[in-house]
């Protein structure tokens, strides 16, 4: 049951995944505690965005198991591995994918009304977000510069205080000082419970998690 929360943290126990006959994830165990920051890093094609998919239950692996807060959510139905996704994690991708005919504040509270229920709370909770990070709220999504959407993409990971945030290469669209400037904001403003799992080529972000695991390319 999603109800049930026995460990705090997010543990891979010899997870792998194959696709079209290929290992992209081999036996891969790790575990993490809360408030935790982890970097996955490896080139491209070692299996970071797949290792990602598996913490959020989009893809369910092969062999092994991976348990959140004691739910073993590599067992769950694809409806609940749905609810698990509304219910625990903020998503940060490589590009913003905002809505470009709505407005910041819409492209966040939506995000917000998976998680509380409530479009009153939801909205409140954007709106605060988005003038934290700077962001006026009622700009088109479509007007915003690249770095502020990256913002508005901070604020939609964040809100509803996720327990998983999940990073995917969240800074390589961005020039240096942008890409710096939206992980120190993630960093900033996450839970202090929230577990952080950003996939990166940064060194700069990479370094300054806690953890990092190296994953090799798979031939």
């Amino acid at each position: 049951m999603l109800g049930m929360e026995v460990d705090p943290g997010l543990s891979f126990r010899n997870v792998s995944f194959r696709y079209s006959k290929r290992d992209v994830v081999c036996d891969v165990s790790f575990e993490t505690t809360e408030g935790q920051s982890l970097a996955i890093v490896g080139e491209s094609g070692a299996g970071k965005s797949t290792l990602l998919n598996l913490a959020t239950g989009r893809l369910v692996p092969c062999q092994g198991d991976i348990f959140f807060r004691g739910i073993n959510i590599s067992r769950l139905r694809k409806s609940a591995r749905i609810k698990f996704r509304r219910t625990y994690v903020g998503t940060i991708f490589q590009f913003p994918d905002l809505i470009p005919e709505l407005s910041a504040l819409e492209n966040v509270t939506i995000v917000g009304m998976m998680r509380t229920r409530s479009e009153k709370k939801a909205n409140a909770e954007a709106e605060r977000l988005l003038m934290e990070l700077g962001i006026e709220p009622q700009q088109q999504a479509s007007l915003l510069s690249g770095g502020q959407q990256s913002r508005v993409t901070v604020a939609r990971a964040l809100i509803g205080t996720p327990a998983l945030i999940i990073a995917d290469e969240p800074t390589a669209s961005l020039d240096e000082e942008h890409a710096r400037i939206t992980f120190e904001l993630l960093e900033k403003y996450r839970d202090p419970t929230s577990i952080l799992i950003v996939a990166t080529h940064d060194e700069k972000i990479w370094k300054s998690c806690e953890r990092t695991i190296h994953l090799d390319k798979k031939m």
